[in-house]
């Protein structure tokens, strides 16, 4: 499984260029596309990702090969970055269930549950660790 980073782009065509190798015009944009798109729902609307977001680059003999110079594979290390900084989200959000507040806090604790449910897919676990991360600068 490879990563890459998000830069802004304006639109799934351009990131899909800058991830595959695309030989074959539209079609191969295309197939890259809805490769990028199941992998990452997060990257539905471009708008609310965040710079710097991790994104999920699939490989597959149905889809352009991946520009290796703009992705990087995720090794042990990562694997292991990730489990720990997933165990410490399942622990934050398990001492706000303990803790007693009000509805908002509530909310936020139910937001943070509802991630933790979603969190199967890579493309969500990217967008969940981004988010988890980014604040807590903990990763």
């Amino acid at each position: 499984m490879n990563f890459a980073v998000f830069n802004r782009e304006k639109d799934l065509s351009t990131l899909a260029d800058r991830l595959f190798v695309i030989e074959g015009g539209p079609a191969e944009t295309a197939k890259a596309v809805a490769a990028l798109l199941k992998a990452n729902p997060h990257l539905s609307d471009l708008k609310k990702v965040p710079h710097g977001t991790l994104i999920v680059v699939p490989n597959s003999p149905d889809i352009p090969p991946v520009r290796v110079s703009e992705t990087t594979d995720a090794g042990p290390e990562t694997h292991k970055h990730l489990k720990l900084a997933l165990k410490e989200f399942d622990n934050v959000i398990d001492r706000s269930l303990a803790s007693e507040g009000t509805g908002k806090k509530n909310a936020i604790v139910a937001a943070l549950y509802e991630r933790r449910a979603q969190r199967r897919s890579p493309g969500r676990q990217a967008q969940v660790l981004h988010d988890f991360c980014q604040p807590n600068i903990l990763c």
